[in-house]
C-alpha cells in the first residue's frame, strides 16, 4: 500500500519533507549557493520556520523562498540538478550509486585510455544508424 506524503510525517515533526528528503537537503545545503541556500530554505521551513525566518537564515528574499517552496511542492527534489541529487543520495545511500562499466579505447598508436560509463548513459545511448541529418543547406 502506498502512502501519500501526509501519511508518511504523521507522528514526525515534518511539515513538508520525508526522511529520505531531510536527509539529501541537508548534503545540498552543505554546498554552494544558490542549491545550498534553497535546500537550506527547505529545511527551515520544514522545521517550522516562516517564510522570512527561512530566508533571513538562508540569505535568500522572502519572495525566493516563496517561489521555491511552490517549486518543491510541485516537484519535490527534482528542482535540482540531477548531479547534486546522485551526489547527495551517494552520500547517505552509497549502495545505490550506479555501476560505472569502464572500457579501454585506443587513441592513439600505441596509447590506449579507460573510458568510464554508467550503465544508465549507456542504455540513454541511441542505437542504429549514425548518418547525416538531411535538410538544407
Amino acid at each position: 500500500m502506498m502512502m501519500n506524503q501526509e501519511e508518511k510525517n504523521v507522528g514526525s515533526e515534518h511539515k513538508y519533507l520525508t526522511v529520505e528528503e531531510e536527509s539529501i537537503l541537508k548534503v545540498i545545503a552543505g554546498g554552494q549557493a544558490p542549491h545550498g541556500q534553497r535546500a537550506g530554505a527547505l529545511l527551515a521551513l520544514d522545521e517550522g520556520k516562516s517564510q522570512a525566518e527561512a530566508a533571513e537564515i538562508v540569505g535568500l528574499t522572502p519572495g525566493s523562498v516563496k517561489y521555491w517552496l511552490g517549486k518543491y511542492k510541485k516537484a519535490r527534489l527534482e528542482i535540482f540538478p540531477d548531479f547534486l541529487l546522485n551526489d547527495a543520495t551517494a552520500k547517505i545511500k552509497p549502495d545505490l550509486v550506479p555501476e560505472v562499466e569502464e572500457e579501454s579505447v585506443v587513441v592513439g598508436e600505441g596509447e590506449e585510455a579507460v573510458v568510464s560509463e554508467s550503465a544508465e548513459e549507456k542504455a540513454k545511448k541511441p542505437k542504429g544508424k549514425k548518418g547525416k541529418k538531411k535538410g538544407k543547406k
